[in-house]
């Protein structure tokens, strides 16, 4: 305790030691820094990254507004000013408070080892951290092929230099002034800089960080200030904060003889004159002075590397059908300053490290480049002295964690075995009295009763006499067939199923024909339906609308409310959508060009319109896949053809016909379609069979189900692009001619018998698939299919759903045989519900080949089966039964969440990997520890939930103790609310040096404030503050269970929030949506749930000064 003596002057150094050493600055500094990140964090939103690097993370103080980068701060608070201690300044006491409490002053114990090694590796880190900011330096070079170079320039700093010049070139620079030295300058200051090496002085003045030169006759010249020179004045630009759009400082330079001002030479220099294209040498500005010609020009910062880099070949690669790089890599050799030679390749994830410097494949261009064109590449070139001592941090620390987590763990398991001859706290009851637990009934018996009329809903009739299901056998096979889509085969019931989610919501259609017999059928049936059988498709009610309103801007009549309409409801308003999808389009893209225009954002409804009118035109679409062999029946989008062209589909055969045209490109087809026919009737008979041709074709570019005949070719077809093929090459038009045959003899059959369609289709299938596994593709479609087929992870929500009402039962009668009966049948439901959730994951690792996290959507199965598991666990260590709720609870959750976002995503979850994340070790490695850390932080809140209601609703009772067995409960949960956040923390900042140690393998700097990086390093911060908070004694249970229910928070936001800020590297999406919705709905509930600790921590105080009064007076009665 400080008293009045402390501040007395012999005294101070001891205070000071005090107070950098206690536990007190360490939680207060973690508190400001996981602040400090958060603001910082959302400031990138509306100024970049490195504005925020600047005024948050590189400062030593800062001034934080509320409202900047958080657009749901109320008007009335925004711009309200927040002083905060800068970046700098936090890390520099947090290394004087570890360096002081954890390693000088820090008795020097067995027991504590652990936790010197851990300080010693943080330490290290961020020291680390400090030498790569203060003499680490980075960059890039771009070098077309054939190019050498040894120089590399800067992204945002600029130099200006002056060189000599004679008759055989540039020489080297004269004078070099970093930018720097001018920016201290202000807008109207001048500077004289001199060197013995010219023969004049030269003059900077006006400087502005952001300009550019603009001509004297220009409107916009009345705004710019300064001389005039040569017709131009300097225009002071607002500085950018676009991290694409960097600032282009600007300023006048004046180059003075040093025998007087004649002769003086002035000029405008800015550096949106220096951009070059890679291997240029930037423009400079010539002048004779003195006898001698100069030249002065303003560019990026550069240094030189001890050796030369020639780019001898780029190699760009895309996942086949897709515009998303598989792999881009340049080959190049690096050649020495003695000229010696050596070939190198360098790739995402796959550096070159040489002479203290790194070589990171970054990009490329140009973009849109063809085949043939010459290709640049971009290095980022970092020369980092810390290079390796994040990975030697970690170990470190990961040493020091393991060791004092593990004398802990073996302490807990102590007192855990010993408490196991007793029996375990018992569970409060929920209902004790036959009222009660009467009511209590009925509220499960409503809660079953609500979970059933969800899972059923009204059928909607359709105008179809009768519906004949096809055959088991037949859509079996069709669910095998093969298609290549988003650069990877897959199984067609996958495409189907992805389809019908974004059309309808659900993986199957329901309806009920006009004989009233109700048909239920999944996504490879009704895909069937659409390909062979579109007059029945049509009738199908597959597309919802959530707000009838929608439907009436399509000025569509329709008798009753309902949700879901079918393509013949709205073909007569088919005119009007497509004008309203048009129109909404374009606002949709006026609001993402113009930084999200409040003016252009769709409203509601108008958003519920794009997404009908788009979702009609794929189905559209499909229906058109195999119009061609269909001989006019079922035409789609009809009303665009002219009669005459619809007579003549009816009669024309498209397969002939593609024998005898011409060799022809798709452009020499159109170029043909326009123009003129003539009055020769053959002629007109002519261009309208290209025409059907080629509307055939184009409709048909959907489905690609046949593999390329060439190996060397990735790119499946659909039949159109067969089509298309063969029109322009001969040679491939037997080929391409019985891949048409062979889908006219489908169709064909489809109007048929069954069993003749079924053999006709299963033919189809093995010919595909033998051309396939011929390819070495396809060999996992089969498991692909039973893994959909077999509903795991649905089974695993019915377990988990089934297990949550098991142990509800059990809570009529706590202590009871029935209540030990029940839950052990609540683990066996729950181990059932992880098992099918963790062989659904497995399935999807052998599927893609891939470690189980590569997507969002992979993070919520796989966190609930951890969190369902570690749930298990506690409950085996505690038997007293919150183990068993919250696995339940956690586990229906987290399936019913992976259920929902799968709808709403309604795209492949097993999509493939951009070129940066190809790589197995990282994914295995720092993505799985990382969630398991957030899986920890979830459970960690879960149970502080727990602890924070059930202890309110027994003060609210009246029972403000709660008896001796709910204390030792809410004691036990405060124990292993303590030890979950422990493992939060090892796996969280474990998983957060791995990311970065990942980032600095594959382009070069260990930590880079990215959104997603901050969110991570929030978690750890916040674990940090919860267990210095409890260790220095500033909270106690209610405070312990309430901040980490703040962590939860924080976990939910760096899970799914810094994903949806709309920037950084790992951005899905925007502010808006449902996401953010969903976020702060459950940030409410867990704000209710903290503030529970209000009266819980008011009623321990007054029981503590009771406890304190009958000791005090104990002790005087005994005096």
């Amino acid at each position: 305790m400080i008293t009045a003596e402390d501040f007395e002057p012999q005294n101070l150094p001891r205070l000071l030691w005090r107070l950098f050493s206690s536990y007190g600055l360490a939680t207060a500094v973690l508190v400001l820094m996981t602040l400090v990140t958060l603001f910082g964090t959302l400031y990138q939103i509306e100024y970049g990254l490195y504005a925020a690097k600047a005024k948050y993370f590189h400062s030593l103080w800062l001034v934080h507004r509320l409202g900047d980068g958080m657009p749901f701060v109320p008007a009335w608070l925004k711009g309200f000013p927040i002083p905060l201690p800068g970046g700098m300044l936090l890390m520099g006491l947090l290394v004087v408070n570890l360096v002081i409490g954890a390693i000088l002053k820090v008795k020097k114990r067995w027991r504590g080892a652990g936790m010197l090694i851990a300080h010693l590796g943080m330490i290290y880190l961020m020291v680390s951290g400090y030498v790569t900011y203060a003499l680490g330096t980075d960059g890039y070079m771009a070098l077309y092929e054939g190019q050498s170079s040894n120089r590399v320039e800067s992204y945002r700093d600029y130099q200006f230099e002056i060189l000599p010049l004679d008759g055989e070139g540039r020489a080297a620079a004269a004078l070099v002034i970093p930018t720097e030295q001018l920016a201290v300058l202000g807008r109207g200051g001048e500077r004289v800089f001199q060197s013995d090496q010219l023969p004049f002085d030269v003059a900077l003045s006006g400087y502005e960080p952001n300009a550019i030169p603009m001509p004297v006759g220009a409107p916009m010249a009345a705004r710019a200030k300064g001389e005039e020179i040569d017709g131009f004045r300097l225009l002071g630009m607002d500085e950018s904060t676009s991290d694409d759009m960097p600032n282009q400082p600007g300023f006048y330079a004046t180059f003075r003889p040093k025998k007087g001002d004649a002769g003086a030479v002035k000029a405008i220099f800015s550096a949106r004159g220096g951009n070059t294209e890679p291997g240029e040498e930037p423009p400079a500005f010539g002048f004779e002075m003195d006898g001698g010609k100069w030249a002065a020009r303003y560019v990026k910062k550069t240094w030189l590397v001890p050796y030369t880099v020639r780019l001898d070949k780029f190699i760009f690669e895309r996942h086949p059908g897709v515009s998303m790089a598989r792999n881009y890599e340049s080959r190049i050799t690096r050649i020495d300053g003695k000229g010696r030679e050596k070939a190198v390749e360098i790739r995402m994830n796959e550096p070159m490290r040489n002479g203290g410097f790194t070589f990171f494949q970054e990009s490329f261009g140009p973009q849109g480049a063809g085949p043939g064109d010459r290709m640049y590449s971009q290095f980022a070139v970092a020369n980092n002295p810390a290079d390796q001592w994040p990975l030697y941090a970690l170990v470190v620390t990961f040493v020091g964690l393991m060791v004092h987590f593990g004398i802990s763990l073996v302490s807990f398991l102590e007192r855990a075995s010993s408490a196991k001859s007793s029996d375990p706290p018992p569970v409060p009851a929920v209902a004790t009295t036959p009222r009660a637990k009467s009511r209590y009934f009925r509220i499960l018996v409503a809660f079953a009763t609500l979970c059933a009329g969800s899972a059923s809903a009204k059928d909607v009739e359709v105008s179809l006499e009768s519906y004949a299901p096809w055959p088991k056998e037949t859509v079996d096979t069709f669910r095998e067939l093969m298609i290549q889509e988003g650069g990877r085969v897959k199984p067609v019931n996958t495409h189907a199923r992805f389809t019908l989610l974004q059309f309808s919501g659900k993986s199957s259609a329901k309806f009920k024909t006009a004989d009233g017999e109700a048909h239920k059928i999944d996504a490879a049936a009704w895909l069937l339906d659409v390909l062979f059988r579109p007059e029945l498709a049509r009738e199908m009610p597959i597309f919802v609308v959530d707000d009838s309103e929608a439907v009436a801007q399509v000025e569509i009549e329709m008798e009753g409310r309902r949700d879901r309409y079918s393509y013949a409801d709205l073909v007569p308003g088919r005119a009007k959508l497509a004008q309203l999808t048009a129109d909404y389009a374009k606002k949709q893209q006026l609001f993402d060009e113009s930084d999200e225009n409040e003016e252009y954002r769709l409203d509601r409804v108008e958003a519920m319109v794009l997404r009908l009118g788009r979702n009609v035109s794929g189905f559209e679409y499909l229906l058109g896949q195999f119009g061609f062999a269909r001989k006019g029946e079922g035409l789609v989008n009809e009303e665009l053809l002219p009669q005459e062209l619809k007579d003549l589909d009816a009669k024309l055969d498209i397969v002939e016909l593609l024998e005898k045209m011409p060799e022809w490109s798709i452009d020499q087809l159109i170029r043909a379609l326009q123009q003129p026919s003539g009055d020769d009737e053959s002629a007109r008979l002519v261009q309208a069979s290209q025409q059907l041709f080629f509307f055939h074709a184009n409709s048909g570019r959907g489905i690609a189900l046949f593999p390329p005949t060439e190996e060397k070719k990735e790119e499946w077809l659909a039949i159109g692009d067969v089509m298309l093929a063969g029109l322009a090459s001969k040679a491939d038009r037997p080929w391409a001619v019985g891949q048409m045959k062979r889908v006219r003899a489908l169709v064909d059959a489809a109007k048929g018998d069954a069993a003749g369609f079924g053999g006709a289709l299963k033919t189809f299938a093995d010919t595909q698939r033998a051309e396939a596994e011929a390819r070495g593709e396809g060999a996992h479609t089969g498991l692909e299919v039973k893994l959909y087929q077999g509903k795991y992870f649905t089974n695993a929500l019915a377990w988990f759903i089934l297990a949550f009402v098991l142990l509800a039962l059990s809570w009529l009668a706590p202590g009871s045989t029935f209540a030990k009966w029940m839950k052990w049948a609540v683990v066996a439901c729950l181990v059932l519900g992880v098992a099918y959730d963790s062989v659904g994951i497995a399935m999807r690792c052998v599927i893609r080949h891939r470690p189980p996290i590569t997507n969002l959507y992979d993070t919520v199965i796989f966190i609930t089966a951890v969190v369902v598991l570690l749930a298990l666990i506690l409950e085996a260590i505690s038997r007293i039964g919150v183990g068993l709720f919250i696995g339940a609870l956690a586990g229906a959750a987290g399936m019913l969440l992976s259920i929902r976002y799968e709808a709403s995503e309604a795209s492949d979850t097993m999509g493939q990997l951009v070129a940066v994340l190809d790589t197995n070790f990282w994914l295995a490695t720092h993505v799985i520890i990382i969630n398991i850390g957030y899986a920890a932080g979830m459970l960690a809140c879960l149970l502080s939930c727990v602890y924070l209601v059930g202890r309110f609703f027994v003060v609210i009772q009246g029972d403000s103790g709660g008896g001796d067995d709910s204390r030792e409960y809410y004691r036990t949960l405060s124990r292993m609310t303590y030890g979950i956040v422990c493992f939060c923390l090892l796996f969280s900042l474990v998983g957060t040096v791995l990311g970065g140690i990942w980032a600095n393998y594959s382009w070069g700097r260990f930590w880079g404030w990215d959104p997603k990086e901050n969110g991570a390093l929030m978690i750890c911060l916040w674990t940090l503050v919860i267990l210095h908070a409890r260790m220095g004694g500033y909270i106690r249970e209610v405070g312990l269970n309430v901040l980490s229910v703040m962590l939860g928070i924080i976990v939910t936001f760096s899970w799914w929030g810094v994903n949806n800020l709309g920037v950084g590297l790992h951005s899905y999406g925007g502010l808006t949506g449902a996401v953010w919705k969903w976020l702060f709905v459950s940030w409410g509930l867990f704000g209710l749930i903290m503030l529970c600790g209000i009266p819980l921590r008011a009623m321990d105080n007054a029981k503590k000064a009771e406890r304190k009064g009958k000791k005090g007076g104990s002790e005087a009665a005994a005096a």
